[in-house]
């Protein structure tokens, strides 16, 4: 997936950071950070399009530490939407 400029500026050049451009979760940062590999239906199963969406509107804090940052200032909600249909679209 060959990012636009508007898109560098988004969630969608952090989610590729840290999972790479397969979305496996192999890449250091990603293992680092614990993410799971989303081309997997049970990795996906866990979570609902709403808790994808309020975690990338809101950001993600585990243990009082934030663990992913909210781009719900960078991001409109049609764009969030998009960014999580994009995530399912990896689920085998």
């Amino acid at each position: 997936m060959k990012l636009q400029p508007m898109q560098r500026q988004t969630g969608v050049s952090t989610v590729l950071l840290a999972t790479g451009k397969t979305a496996k979760g192999t890449r250091p940062l990603a293992k680092k950070l614990g993410v799971k590999d989303y081309h997997d239906a049970k990795v996906q199963a866990v979570f609902s399009d709403a808790e994808m969406e309020r975690a990338n509107k809101e950001g993600v804090k585990t243990n009082g530490k934030e663990t992913m940052k909210p781009f719900g200032n960078k991001l409109s909600d049609p764009d969030i939407k998009a960014l999580v249909a994009y995530i399912r679209s990896f689920k085998k």
